[in-house]
């Protein structure tokens, strides 16, 4: 599809390739992540420090209640002044403004200095400094349960198995109370020397994660635990986000705190407060303490392509950009290599060497563009710098990989020679194709990556659904990804085998881990014709009178009335295109059930056949109807129930025992029978 005249030479920059960083002190500066995949990063202020940790650990003085509306704050009158005693207030109903949880006359606190709330949606629980106590509520705060001496609470969180996890300063071990407040055994190792923990919150897995001050103010060591293991470890933002579901808190800093609201209009918006529930105008927060350095830049080596007066093509940026971040990418030719830097950066990038090549001589991408044309004079080697920048320094750019097409080829190689006849001429042609040329080369990358789409084993589980729908599949709900990936792998296989006898079993493999018996009753019909080769009393005619209607024949309400087919032909029809599966039993196996059964068998067999399902471990059935393995399971017999609507008629073969509390010995004996 392409227009090109030849294939394009490309140089990579990425973690895998290598990023052909320099080799002087100054090539790079505040970023990291040269070696890991996920990309290159503003450096962190402090190795092991993360910033907005908020919306998964909100600061101690404010938990969420119920769902993504309800919040509980402890009033205070502003940075650096004591919780307003007794203020404990309450946002629900998705509105944006707070109310007191307790009326002023009529509060369970009304001297307490709180320090720190947990909820976890019907529980309440309050730690007051003043009284050295944490009170514990039922119904959102209407009723008290519980009252737990402990003095001196920095963090608290409900644990599932209705658990109150606490935080004590100057105490290594997290304490562990019951729902009566009664003190339980600490489940979790000691925290590391000299860690205290400012905010306390439990994974959906069960983790329990701790935030320790970091050594600039805002930012916060990472620690997690689970039961049983022997020691805290150092986590990270990413481990963080992804073991703790995301709150509607935005932001916190030392003034207010932002929470995020669906408008009327289904548009999301933040309402921001202060320290004692007062609404902020917007932007009215202070920001939270930088986490990541403000710029950062790295100036690679000069890129040899191995071809003198090679005129280079393009660059491709393969990055993720946050709101209030940029990156941006210059470049610069040479005919040799240098040695030495010329010129300085222009402001704000004073601080930061430009690079070997001089100031004037680099080419700066547009801001905003992740694709560009080198637009630079012919030169056999190419230099580049990666500049990295953050507004608020509490985000960070990351650059996965830089893409360098080189020499320029463009579907001006097509076109007569006399499209190049002049040089200003040609090099506007060149360049104007090139537009084209790259969209045309978007459209073949995407027909290049189609087969990735039906790729089973290698699609997100959230595509599977689709994946399946595509190839005429309806994805049960109940199936695990694994199972799902392993049927679809596998349709091409269904649909050659569909309608036969390995087609169903492969289906049963696929679906229920299991392996049915399958029966065809035509070919073991019992019916027999008197003859020669027949003997009397090792099979059974076939009753023509009692197949269909027959006048002076047939018993009236036993035989069907027919008005079609061949009455010769009722033997063979009779069980013609009929066949049986028959499922054994399989201990522990909720969602096998026979209506699910008896679903999947009508998807796969023949649309012109008749299936029948019987499900094991019903009782041991002895006889010629009985399959090993299907019907062999010993189990007690049914309660015999008498009656039109019951299981039995009495007769020899009737058992008679109590409804309840009775069993059956393990050999009956003949006075059971009647």
């Amino acid at each position: 599809m392409s227009c090109g005249g030849a294939m394009t030479t490309f140089r990579l920059l990425d973690a895998i390739v290598g990023w052909e960083r320099g080799r002087g002190p100054h090539d790079s500066q505040w970023l990291t992540g040269f070696h890991d995949p996920a990309g290159v990063t503003l450096a962190p202020l402090h190795a092991g420090e993360f910033g907005g940790i908020s919306p998964w650990l909100p600061p101690p003085w404010l938990a969420p209640g119920c769902g993504r509306c309800e919040w509980f704050l402890a009033a205070s009158d502003g940075p650096g002044k004591p919780p307003r005693r007794g203020r404990l207030l309450r946002l629900s109903d998705c509105a944006c403004a707070w109310e007191p949880v307790w009326p002023d006359d009529c509060t369970p606190l009304p001297s307490a200095d709180i320090t720190a709330v947990a909820s976890d949606g019907r529980r309440l629980a309050v730690a007051d400094r003043s009284s050295g106590t944490i009170l514990l509520f039922a119904d959102g705060g209407d009723r008290v349960v519980a009252r737990i001496t402990c003095a001196e609470v920095t963090a608290m969180a409900f644990a599932p198995g209705r658990m109150l996890l606490a935080a004590v300063r100057h105490t290594p071990h997290l304490l562990r109370f019951d729902v009566a407040g009664a003190p339980l055994e600490a489940f979790l190792p000691a925290l590391p020397d000299g860690v205290e923990a400012a905010r306390l919150g439990i994974g959906r897995d069960g983790t329990v994660w701790v935030a320790s001050p970091g050594v600039v103010c805002g930012t916060y060591k990472l620690w997690h635990a689970r039961e049983g293991d022997a020691a805290f470890l150092a986590g990270t933002l990413a481990e963080l986000a992804a073991s703790m579901a995301q709150s509607a808190l935005v932001d916190d800093a030392a003034n207010g705190f932002c929470i995020s609201r669906t408008d009327t209009d289904g548009s999301t918006i933040s309402c921001c407060y202060g320290r004692g529930g007062e609404p902020l105008p917007p932007g009215g927060v202070v920001p939270a303490s930088p986490a990541y350095q403000a710029q950062g830049q790295l100036l690679t080596a000069a890129i040899d392509s191995g071809i003198p007066r090679c005129v280079w093509h393009r660059v491709r940026i393969e990055a993720d950009i946050p709101v209030g971040t940029s990156v941006s990418v210059a470049v610069s030719t040479a005919d040799e290599p240098g040695t030495d830097a010329g010129g300085t950066s222009a402001a704000p990038w004073a601080r930061f060497p430009a690079g070997v090549p001089h100031a004037v001589d680099w080419q700066e991408c547009a801001a905003g563009a992740l694709d560009f044309l080198i637009q630079q004079p012919p030169g056999r080697y190419l230099y580049v710098r990666l500049r990295l920048q953050s507004t608020n320094q509490t985000a960070t750019p990351h650059v996965r990989r830089l893409r360098i097409d080189f020499p320029r080829v463009t579907s001006l190689d097509q076109l007569p020679a006399i499209y190049r006849g002049n040089a200003d001429a040609a090099d506007f042609t060149e360049r104007f194709l090139a537009l084209f040329d790259a969209s045309i080369a978007d459209l073949d990358a995407a027909i290049d990556r189609a087969p990735a789409l039906l790729d089973a084993g290698g699609v997100p589980d959230d595509v599977l659904p689709w994946l399946g729908s595509f190839l005429g599949l309806a994805l049960d709900p109940a199936w695990s990804p694994a199972r799902s990936r392993a049927i679809l792998q596998a349709i091409p296989q269904l649909y050659r085998q569909r309608g036969t006898l390995a087609g169903l079993k492969l289906a049963f493999r696929l679906v229920f881990d299991l392996e049915p018996a399958i029966e065809e009753l035509a070919p073991a019909r019992p019916w027999a014709a008197l003859g020669r080769q027949s003997r009397t009393g090792s099979f059974r005619l076939f009753g023509r009178d009692r197949s269909r209607a027959i006048i002076g024949r047939s018993t009236i309400g036993a035989t069907t009335i027919k008005s079609y087919g061949d009455p010769a032909a009722d033997p063979f029809d009779a069980v013609a295109h009929r066949f049986q599966v028959l499922v054994p039993p399989v201990a522990g196996r909720s969602t096998l059930s026979l209506p699910r059964v008896q679903a999947l068998v009508d998807s796969q067999k023949p649309a012109h056949t008749v299936a029948s399902v019987r499900m094991g471990g019903g009782g041991f059935l002895v006889g010629t109807a009985a399959a090993v393995g299907i019907d062999t399971a010993f189990t007690p017999l049914p309660v015999p129930i008498l009656g039109r609507a019951g299981n039995i008629r009495l007769n020899r073969m009737s058992v008679l025992r109590h409804r309840r509390g009775a069993r059956l010995p393990t050999v009956w004996p003949s006075a059971c029978n009647l």
